[in-house]
């Protein structure tokens, strides 16, 4: 006995079956579901919104987004559609002539500790010292231990080195995406790229000089915020440059 102009919304997570009132309801009227996504598919769903919307996003860029905003490692689903539409929408109204890019995503989405962290890494295999330099001294005043950063850095060459093996062995991204257990295609990409601009022996130098940097300040040879600083510096000065299309 619903009225015609009635929509009844029902609120259920990790639901395996059709709850019985909405099988007896579902002959009144039409039903729609709105299942929670997946992290993989973000990027598709930010494709799409950006389409209706008349802007132009390729899948690298949603990724991106996706990645920063859509917090991808912490759940199996994700529910919060409306931040991501909040931030489509806000990087819609800066965008030139509707095309977001990588580097407005970057400066304006809202960046957490452990994303800053990521993005430093980012910019020292990339070769983008002045970024590196911002990043690291962000990280600094957000009160980050100097010896954890340096952890982060070495990190972020075991991986990079990690890639490179696979790739070395033939393999494509999707081995990549399978050994880092990554949900979207976008880290994989962006690993694999890094990866094949970075002979062995240019990351046996970065290793090299990361070990350095450590042993500068356990002996005492340097103050640690400055020894993780001339790291960076000379990292970033090493680093594959930004491959350009032409």
């Amino acid at each position: 006995s619903m009225p015609s102009g009635t929509t009844l919304v029902f609120l259920d997570g990790g639901m395996r079956s059709e709850p019985p009132l909405l099988e007896a309801l579902a002959p009144l009227g039409q039903v729609r579901r709105f299942p929670a996504l997946k992290p993989k598919e973000l990027p598709a769903w930010l494709q799409r919104r950006a389409r209706e919307k008349g802007l132009r996003l390729d899948s690298r860029v949603a990724g991106l987004i996706a990645q920063l905003v859509g917090d991808q490692k912490r759940s199996e689903e994700y529910n919060d559609l409306w931040s991501l539409a909040n931030e489509l929408d806000k990087l819609a109204a800066a965008a030139p002539d509707g095309v977001i890019t990588e580097q407005l995503v970057h400066e304006l989405s809202p960046l957490q500790r452990e994303q800053k962290g990521y993005l430093l890494w980012d910019a020292l295999v990339e070769g983008r010292a002045n970024e590196a330099t911002k990043l690291l001294n962000d990280l600094r005043e957000q009160g980050d231990n100097p010896q954890g950063t340096l952890g982060l850095i070495a990190a972020a060459y075991r991986r990079v080195a990690t890639a490179r093996g696979i790739l070395d062995e033939g393999e494509s991204t999707a081995a990549i995406m399978r050994a880092f257990n990554f949900s979207s295609q976008f880290p994989a990409d962006k690993l694999a790229d890094q990866a094949s601009r970075y002979p062995l022996e240019r990351l046996r130098q970065a290793f090299r000089r990361i070990v350095e940097a450590d042993f500068e300040h356990k002996s005492g040879l340097c103050d640690e915020e400055v020894a993780l600083e001339l790291l960076v510096q000379d990292l970033a000065a090493a680093g594959a440059p930004r491959r350009t299309a032409g």
